[in-house]
């Protein structure tokens, strides 16, 4: 070797030297920084140890992605404790903090997969393993403030886009961290689902598979403590394949399995009941009722528009008419399937059951005229297919009776409501048969003066 190209290279060799140990030193002095609670200057010592990971030696390369990640999560929570300090205050404040917090939780994520990644004699996959349940709250805790944020009405349509995308970069953090927990499943579901209906051609497909997803792991591994709202996974699962999808029997599965989940969970309540005092027990009481109620509506409604279900539907109805004996729309809607299913003399009974539970809603008394009209106009067309005389003037007859018991009901719906249409519709009908002319006039009259109204 000659001697020039010697001394060049102890040249190099001595000015490598100083920049490897001041890098080295960076990650010593950020360490230090970080136990001592200086995090912004943490942050800063070890981004500048990072800038170039190798000039590191093997032992500090985790090391700076470990602390870095660690003062990232102290000032996450930092942050996370100016939020509530901030609430409904300073929403602005409130904005610029969620943001930082949702930046910092991706990137405090990254520091410590390269820290395991970058494993030296073992030690740092146990430290970080430690870490990672701090992290995943946080990670639901900052999605959950993100999604309410863009749940406000005043955003405009492109902030909340941009808001729900934050959200499910925050949420695919905590599934990464726990891809056996259901909840990060059913909240970036939720994301999805709701960042659909912010777009013109929304694509559910995505958001449907999350939730299923979130009910298979809750069945798979069940939380300690039981949630009864559990129930509100299958539900809006099912709404995806109601709505969307068109699908009512998938919808119906999945609100059954909905029902069975949440029983399961009220069963596994009443099994610790000795854990709660009074007032605990009644809120939990009253929760299950309140999930309760709110799958049997969904499946009522969709057993009662689902072709092909009316049996189902009828039975259905019956048990929630006794189940809830106060209830009148659930009275009126099966009535209506009385009458698909040509129980007429039930579904005249029901209806006057609900006119009787309310007196001051239309709906129950229209349809009870209704149908009393409609019983009418079928008798009238037997009695001029009917071939005996005494079998017309018998039909003729009852039809008529028909006509002047729907008479009374058609009048208390149009009372309640001066322009219900179909009442005054009937109405006309119905007087114009009994030649009630004077009557006749009145309601053609105010089905006009209505009319006028609405141009």
């Amino acid at each position: 070797m000659t001697k020039p190209l010697l001394m060049t290279l102890l040249l190099l060799g001595v000015g490598l030297a100083p920049a490897a140990h001041a890098q080295n030193a960076r990650v010593t002095a950020g360490v230090v920084a970080f136990t001592s609670g200086d995090y912004g200057r943490a942050l800063s010592d070890l981004d500048a140890a990072l800038a170039d990971p190798s000039l590191l030696t093997p032992e500090n390369v985790p090391k700076a992605y470990y602390y870095r990640a660690k003062a990232r999560m102290a000032r996450v929570v930092e942050l996370a404790g100016a939020i509530q300090r901030a609430g409904a205050g300073d929403p602005h404040a409130q904005e610029e903090l969620e943001n930082a917090a949702k930046e910092l939780i991706p990137r405090t994520w990254n520091d410590y997969r390269r820290a395991r990644e970058h494993e030296h004699a073992g030690r740092w996959k146990e430290l970080v393993a430690a870490e990672l349940p701090q992290l995943y709250q946080q990670a639901l805790q900052t999605a959950t403030g993100v999604l309410h944020h863009a749940s406000q009405p005043t955003l405009s349509r492109e902030d909340k886009r941009a808001a729900y995308a934050e959200a499910l970069g925050v949420l695919d953090v905590a599934i990464q961290i726990a891809p056996d927990e259901y909840l990060p499943y059913s909240l970036r579901a939720e994301a999805k689902r709701s960042l659909d209906g912010e777009t013109d051609a929304p694509d559910t497909r995505n958001a449907h598979a999350d939730f299923a997803t979130a009910a298979r792991l809750f069945g798979e591994h069940p939380p300690a403590h039981p949630d009864l709202l559990i129930a509100y996974v299958y539900y809006r699962k099912a709404l995806i394949e109601r709505y969307p999808h068109q699908d009512a029997d998938a919808a119906l599965a999945t609100l059954a399995a909905g029902r069975k989940a949440l029983d399961g969970e009220m069963a596994r309540l009443r099994a610790m009941k000795d854990r709660y005092d009074r007032v605990e027990w009644g809120q939990l009481t009253q929760q299950y009722e309140d999930v309760s109620a709110d799958l049997q509506r969904f499946e009522l409604d969709t057993l009662f528009n689902a072709p092909g279900q009316l049996a189902r539907a009828l039975q259905r109805f019956e048990q929630a008419a006794s189940a809830n004996p106060k209830d009148y729309m659930i009275r009126v809607a099966w009535a209506s399937l009385l009458e698909q299913a040509g129980q007429l003399d039930k579904a005249d009974a029901v209806y006057r059951a609900a006119t009787e539970l309310d007196p001051s809603r239309a709906h129950a008394w229209t349809n009870l005229g209704v149908l009393r009209v409609n019983r009418a106009v079928a008798l009238t067309q037997q009695a001029h297919a009917a071939d005996d005389e005494g079998r017309t003037q018998a039909l003729l007859k009852e039809a008529h009776g028909r006509l002047e018991a729907a008479l009374p009901a058609l009048r208390k719906a149009q009372e309640l409501e001066r322009c219900n249409g179909t009442a005054l519709r009937a109405l006309r009908s119905v007087t114009l048969a009994l030649e009630l002319d004077d009557e006749y006039r009145k309601y053609e009259e105010a089905e006009t003066e209505c009319l006028r109204a609405t141009d």
